[in-house]
């Protein structure tokens, strides 16, 4: 079976590239230019930039002191890799990239820093506020709840379809 790059998948390559760049420049400058733990409001006390590192997965997510956390994203990013590959719908390969995206900009922290760089701070107060997170971490999110979101519509359509076939097996029937 021979795969075959068309210019779509060319520029979602691209796009990763650019992703990875984008988390990979932002951790830098963070860990460069801040104090870990220092914290400067953007918009208040709702949105700051906040300087931690995470040992864990997404959302601080412990699976384990010893979980093989880069060897887990080498196996992941490769699956999903090959089913970007061979995948034909344009909606799931843009997904992938996303989440190629994520897992390679939070397994390079991991191999340099052997945690994860932070700075994302959204809360109200001191006591509640959502976990650090980075553009790796956006991404992610994002294409889960974009692939969430794609699923239901689907199932809604498929739903609906299946009621006008109802509908016109029971008006075929009554003829």
């Amino acid at each position: 079976m021979k795969i075959k790059l068309g210019f779509y998948k060319k520029f979602l390559l691209s796009l990763y590239v650019l992703l990875v760049f984008i988390d990979w420049v932002t951790k830098f400058i963070v860990k460069n230019t801040f104090f870990y733990g220092e914290s400067r409001k953007v918009l208040g006390e709702f949105f700051r930039l906040t300087y931690v590192e995470n040992p864990y997965s997404l959302f601080s997510i412990s699976l384990g002191k010893h979980f093989p956390y880069v060897w887990f994203s080498i196996v992941v990013i490769a699956i999903i890799f090959v089913i970007f590959l061979i995948e034909e719908n344009k909606w799931h390969t843009f997904l992938y990239i996303l989440f190629m995206a994520g897992a390679t900009g939070n397994m390079i922290d991991r191999i340099k820093y052997k945690q994860v760089v932070d700075f994302f701070d959204f809360g109200i107060n001191n006591h509640t506020r959502w976990p650090v997170f980075n553009f790796a971490d956006s991404y992610i999110t994002i294409g889960m709840v974009l692939l969430v979101l794609s699923i239901i519509i689907d199932v809604l359509k498929h739903r609906k379809q299946g009621k006008e076939e109802n509908l016109e097996n029971k008006e075929i029937n009554h003829e």
